[in-house]
Formats: C-alpha cells, structure tokens, sequence
C-alpha cells in the first residue's frame, strides 16, 4: 500500500502521524483517501477549487508531481509519497 510521509509541520492535523498508509491509484485518490481520515489536513493541502496549494511539493518516490502529471500522478502500491511545504525566510 502506498505511503504518504506527512512533514512535521502538518503532523498535528494527522493525530501525529508521520506515515499514513492510503489506498488509490492517483496522487489525488491517496490524498483525497488521506483527508477522509484527517479531515483537518485538507485546508493546508487544497485551496478552494481543490487543487494542491502552490507552497507545496508532493514527491513520488523523489519526482515532483508538477513535473508529471500533478494530481493525476500514478502512484504503484510500494511507492512512498513526501509531502514538502515551501521554506520562506530571509
């Protein structure tokens, strides 16, 4: 089954987790399988229209969905999936 690693930052809003096992075929399937079970996850991940908030990278097994096919992304069942917020800072 694939993994989604959760960062440190978003690990409150998962009841601490920092890997969630989650089923689908898609980046989108396993996210939106993700937010069914931490339903507070969803504001940090999506804006309103349901897309993927620009401040973060979802990795699949080290490729950046935005340089594959976004959401659409096929994810095999032993791939782990990193979701990585933007670093700001001056």
């Amino acid at each position: 089954m694939p993994q989604i690693h959760i960062p440190a930052i978003l690990r409150t809003q998962a009841d601490g987790q920092s890997v969630v096992n989650c089923s689908g075929q898609t980046v989108g399937e396993l996210l939106a399988h993700l937010v069914q079970q931490y339903p507070a996850l969803l504001p940090s991940l999506m804006n309103e229209s349901q897309q993927l908030h620009s401040f973060l990278n979802l990795f699949v097994d080290g490729r950046n969905i935005r340089d594959l096919d976004q959401l659409k992304t096929l994810v095999a069942e032993n791939q782990t999936i990193l979701i990585v917020p933007a670093l700001a800072g001056g």
